[in-house]
């Protein structure tokens, strides 16, 4: 059994596989970590300690990494790998070593690269907006990167007087007629269209259109939006698909 963590800025998940199949998965919020990821791994893992063979965390938040590596080694008993440039040598998906790429985007890439859809654009709707290209010859194109949903609401939130956070949902005019219907257009509508834009560009960029994939925790809002496919897991399946690389090949 694989054991894959994916430590984010707004949530941290940690998923069990048995080969390819998701056994079990689990969500943290990243702030809560060191109090309480001693008991949130050892409630996870304590059926499966002995069945586990290997480790893999992809980490966007360098100062929790540790935190994650030094559990996890008093945990279990197997190697215990990181998703960084040592790596991208062994990966389906090809990333040059000193591309500035994220190891959660790395994920995407892998995750999408294994449902056979090159060429590809994994937009990815989390604490950013990011759309990670890869291309016919499973090459890492490049990243777009923007402010997620959140994000937006919380600078208009902040950033002004009369304006207070609203619930993240389509409004059913765009022509908003009250203040939460005029948010929610401008954000949640804006940023479908924001990506579908960025999308025609990077296609255009590419010469060939490319197939859509959505992911992140607010991607169901736009799954019916996009002609593409929603994977909600599609980041802890490809950390798992990197995983199983590395423990049949070592």
């Amino acid at each position: 059994m694989q054991i894959v963590v994916k430590i984010g800025n707004t949530n941290t998940v940690i998923a069990l596989y048995g080969a390819k199949h998701l056994v079990a998965s689990k969500y943290i919020a990243s702030v809560n970590l060191e109090a309480v990821w001693d008991d949130f791994v050892s409630s996870f893992v304590a059926n499966y300690q002995a069945k586990i063979t290997i480790a893999l965390i992809a980490s966007v938040v360098p100062a929790k990494t540790a935190l994650i590596i030094s559990n996890l080694k008093t945990q279990l008993n197997c190697p215990i790998k990181l998703v960084n440039n040592e790596l991208f040598a062994k990966l389906p998906v090809k990333i040059a070593v000193s591309a500035e790429i994220g190891a959660d985007l790395v994920a995407n890439a892998v995750g999408g690269y294994n449902l056979g859809k090159l060429p590809f654009v994994v937009a990815d709707f989390g604490t950013a907006l990011s759309l990670t290209t890869v291309d016919k010859n499973a090459k890492a194109a490049g990243v777009v990167i923007a402010p997620g949903l959140n994000m937006a609401m919380q600078s208009l939130d902040g950033g002004t007087g009369l304006l207070s956070s609203v619930p993240l949902a389509w409004p059913q005019h765009i022509l908003g007629r009250t203040t939460e219907e005029s948010l929610q257009a401008g954000i949640v509508a804006g940023f479908g269209h924001l990506t579908q834009g960025l999308i025609n560009d990077i296609e255009g960029e590419l010469g060939e259109p490319c197939s859509i994939i959505l992911t992140g925790g607010l991607a169901f809002l736009y799954k019916d939006k996009f002609k593409g496919s929603y994977e909600p897991n599609l980041a802890i399946d490809g950390l798992n698909a990197i995983a199983l690389d590395l423990k049949n090949n070592n």
